[in-house]
């Protein structure tokens, strides 16, 4: 009786831990973050309906989050506001000032993936303390051991979302920021 009790017991204890290794496999995850010096974050928009203003972000962090079977699990970064270009001083003041993307009172936008799937991230983006769910289109190869992993995304952005106003220029401005970006992980 002691024997089948015995048994039945390692039976039980060999599920047991069978189970945790296969919950700790599927559940294990590796945190990386951005490469700042390879990655960008670049952006245009039409001005006057046929010029293209070029910009770009220069200061940002992040980290990504991938599975142990290399999908993306979660995204997180945070922008420098002030850190935008377009590689002209006096439109790039006016851009930061207090009337556009304000950044002494909003020094940060940040992004927060809610949902990622094979070709696509959604998540919450905030911009001058508004926030604003947005979808990214998405490529993306992850790697264990190689400095080849990088994750690209484009989106069209609409600045009115985010309570960006031209006012008297209104329409020499287009609405639609494209946005583009090309992250590697450290």
């Amino acid at each position: 009786m002691l024997n089948k009790y015995s048994s039945i017991l390692k039976t039980i204890l060999t599920l047991v831990c069978l189970l945790g290794h296969v919950s700790y496999m599927l559940g294990q995850v590796s945190t990386y973050q951005i490469d700042t010096v390879r990655s960008s974050i670049s952006f245009t928009v039409k001005h006057m309906g046929f010029l293209t203003v070029e910009g770009a972000f220069t200061s940002f962090s992040g980290t990504v989050v991938r599975t142990a079977d290399k999908k993306l699990k979660s995204i997180e970064s945070q922008i420098i506001t002030k850190s935008m270009t377009t590689n002209n001083i006096q439109r790039d003041e006016i851009v930061l000032s207090d009337t556009y993307l304000n950044a002494v009172d909003y020094p940060h936008i940040t992004f927060r993936s809610l949902r990622i799937n094979d070709n696509q991230i959604t998540g919450l983006l905030q911009i001058r303390g508004i926030e604003r769910e947005v979808t990214l289109d998405m490529a993306y190869k992850m790697e264990t051991n190689t400095d080849d992993s990088y994750i690209r995304c484009k989106t069209i952005l609409k600045r009115s979302d985010f309570d960006i106003v031209f006012g008297a220029m209104e329409s020499l401005v287009s609405n639609e920021i494209h946005i583009e970006l090309e992250i590697f992980k450290k």
